[in-house]
């Protein structure tokens, strides 16, 4: 009889401890903000902004390493500081229209959540706030984010590739440094970057850099796997360590406006073969800093100038089908040509992918060349685009086309 009065004893401490845990907690966390959390799911109701915090002070710390869900309600314009941080088992997370900012480390460290998408009305990403989120392979970010904080989203490996939208203006340091990106598209707005933002990504490859950035900042590419680089003309200085240990990076674009190489820029560049420049030597060698002993590779590297009939940046400016950088005259009659319609504003995403077209005619009315546009077509010799169309940096990946603007 003991034994068994033992034994309904604690089957009944079993159950009590499993509709406690079953019933919903709740309380406050921020002025006119509540949290409630029931069977995995933490929800965020209110008006205002959530509170910040500390990792561990957060008001649902017990219950951290057991989130699956998150649901930010309507109403809610900020999410804290650390607010998220650490919840491992986050797989999915709903944000409201009207949440404006997401703070620092607010989704730290949350390695099952593998894809979120940005509300319309956010500005500004805190620090670390996507932070060692291993698993995140796709986010969507909205047009009217100004600023991704520093080391946002540091190592996030599962991360390939970046849409910014042109929007943001201001990247602080180290925000993409150590994650798994393989291509990015810059904003054409970005007027200021800190240190380090690419540094160490093993799977970036190519990258143009907007003609909004007059410098590229210290350490921006550093140890990372960039094969190909295309400054635009207006950028007149590349900063210390830019690229430095850039060890398969073997071609860089350089404009005429580039009047600055800084100390160990390329140092530790032992694959880089080619260096197009569209000045002249003699402008060549009016560059500050001509130290050889901190830019060996560069200054070895085989050097090809505009006046010597090579077009120095890969893209050619046409007028009756010559171009007017180097003299070069370009024929695609008897090619394979796509002629896209006349009407057309917007080229989407992959819409030729994989064609097997020689040479392509963008009318004059298209803006906007979607990703992957012309991946992989490896027929693809020509490209013919109008000035001042936004081209996505992936948009040729896998083939070797070249880009002439008329």
């Amino acid at each position: 009889m003991k034994a068994k009065a033992i034994i309904l004893l604690t089957a009944l401490g079993v159950l009590m401890v499993s509709l406690c845990l079953a019933e919903a907690v709740s309380g406050t966390c921020g002025t006119g903000v509540t949290w409630t959390y029931s069977d995995g799911t933490l929800t965020i109701s209110g008006e205002g902004e959530m509170a910040n915090y500390t990792k561990n002070k957060v008001p649902w710390a017990n219950y951290r390493e057991t989130i699956q869900t998150v649901i930010v309600n309507q109403g809610v314009t900020a999410i804290g500081n650390h607010a998220f941080n650490s919840c491992f088992s986050l797989t999915a997370v709903t944000l409201p229209e009207g949440l404006t900012r997401i703070g620092a480390q607010a989704f730290f460290s949350c390695t099952s959540l593998s894809s979120i998408s940005l509300p319309d009305a956010l500005t500004d990403i805190g620090s670390y706030a996507f932070g060692l989120c291993e698993g995140l392979s796709q986010i969507t970010l909205p047009d009217s984010l100004s600023s991704i904080g520093d080391h946002a989203f540091y190592h996030c490996s599962a991360l390939s590739s970046f849409h910014m939208p042109d929007s943001v203006f201001s990247i602080q340091a180290g925000a993409f440094a150590g994650s798994g990106l393989s291509n990015i598209r810059l904003s054409e707005q970005l007027d200021y970057m800190e240190t380090g933002v690419f540094q160490d990504c093993p799977n970036l490859k190519e990258i143009t850099w907007p003609a909004s950035m007059t410098s590229v900042p210290p350490g921006t590419f550093a140890y990372s796997s960039i094969h190909v680089i295309i400054l635009q003309e207006g950028t007149t200085k590349i900063e210390n360590e830019a690229f430095r240990s850039c060890k398969e990076l073997t071609e860089v674009y350089l404009p005429a406006s580039v009047t600055s190489i800084g100390d160990y820029s390329f140092d530790g560049c032992s694959k880089l073969r080619d260096v197009y420049y569209a000045g002249t030597e003699l402008q060549r060698n009016g560059m500050t800093n001509q130290s050889v002993t901190t830019n060996t590779e560069f200054y070895n590297a085989a050097w090809h100038y505009a006046e010597s009939g090579e077009c120095a940046r890969g893209i050619h400016h046409l007028q009756d089908g010559i171009c007017q950088n180097c003299g070069r005259s370009f024929d695609i009659s008897g090619m394979t040509v796509i002629q896209l319609p006349e009407n057309l504003t917007v080229l989407g995403a992959e819409a030729l992918r994989g064609t097997g077209a020689q040479a392509v005619i963008v009318p004059a009315g298209c803006t906007e060349i979607g990703s992957r546009a012309f991946a992989d077509c490896p027929d693809l010799q020509y490209v013919l685009l109008p000035e001042g169309v936004a081209l996505a940096t992936d948009a040729l990946s896998g083939t070797e086309a070249e880009l002439l603007y008329k």
